[in-house]
């Protein structure tokens, strides 16, 4: 009985608190995650009826990018909604904000590495991938959309782990409507490929700097408590395990997935179109997907 009481006093843990957290997660998810898919579907529609067949090279360089994003990232980013909620646990806002800086600047770091050598021989990657004669300055504007999509992935994993769904949701419901209002106004100035890439980067500059405010506010709300000096990220080991198990996971699908097929089917083909109706024919089934399972997913 004294168990119980303990329980339901105002000074212990209150899971119906957590509850509706959680349950106002679940309906913005559901709510907002159909009508984002419809939205991301006019980036396509604008990029197909800009650029025909050859928005193949739009598909290269996304593959590309995604690629990069993929084999640097080593599972951190995914890793973050499971132990940023654990390190505030342990050692409140310093051990959480000291966690979330370090788990960045380690990804960043591996990023930045990799973008060295790609545009030390961006042109005869370029000419590889078949992206015509002004291939290497895309793939240069390409490395400005890696990290702005990095730096907004880890704000958008960082507001998962605090449950802010409804801030996610807007910041994604945003992304569907500032890249193809950015896209277009690009294809207006007859600004190319180069022109559409640069304004994802862009997009996704303001998209990470949107963000950041509800990714402070969210971390200046976890209450600050004394705690034990934080274990360096290269000695957390279980942290490093789960990212490992992500990441080989992740890998696994990766390879059944558009950004590798969209990477090297040019070269392997030797025509860059058949990227493009390789990309067509792919969105369309998986936005059939999409929008059959976007309210499920929000569950």
């Amino acid at each position: 009985m004294t168990t119980l009481v303990q329980d339901e006093s105002p000074d212990s843990p209150t899971e119906p608190a957590l509850f509706d957290r959680v349950s106002r997660s679940i309906a913005w998810n559901t709510l907002l995650l159909p009508l984002i898919a419809i939205l991301n579907a006019l980036t396509s529609i604008l990029v197909r009826r800009g650029f025909g067949l050859h928005s193949a090279v739009y598909d290269i360089l996304l593959g590309l990018s995604n690629t990069m994003l993929f084999y640097t990232s080593l599972g951190i980013p995914t890793s973050l909604s499971k132990f940023l909620p654990e390190h505030e646990a342990a050692g409140g806002r310093v051990a959480a904000l000291a966690f979330l800086r370090r788990a960045a600047g380690l990804r960043l770091a591996l990023l930045c590495a990799a973008l060295v050598p790609v545009n030390l021989f961006a042109e005869p990657l370029a000419a590889r991938l078949l992206l015509g004669p002004h291939g290497a300055l895309y793939i240069r504007v390409l490395s400005a959309l890696a990290v702005g999509r990095a730096l907004f992935e880890l704000v958008i994993e960082g507001l998962h782990s605090n449950l802010g769904q409804l801030s996610v949701n807007l910041l994604t419901l945003l992304q569907s409507v500032c890249e193809p209002a950015l896209i277009g106004l690009a294809l207006i100035l007859g600004y190319g490929i180069g022109g559409v890439i640069a304004a994802l980067a862009l997009a996704a500059g303001l998209l990470t700097a949107s963000g950041w405010r509800p990714l402070a506010r969210a971390i200046g709300a976890i209450p600050v408590r004394a705690a034990a000096s934080p274990t360096p990220l290269w000695r957390d080991l279980p942290f490093w395990r789960f990212a490992a198990f992500t990441y080989v996971y992740e890998l696994s699908l990766y390879f059944g997935g558009p950004d590798f097929s969209r990477t090297v089917l040019g070269a392997a083909l030797g025509n860059a179109s058949g990227v493009a109706l390789f990309s067509v024919g792919y969105y369309v089934a998986l936005m059939v997907v999409v929008m059959t399972v976007s309210g499920f997913r929000g569950v």
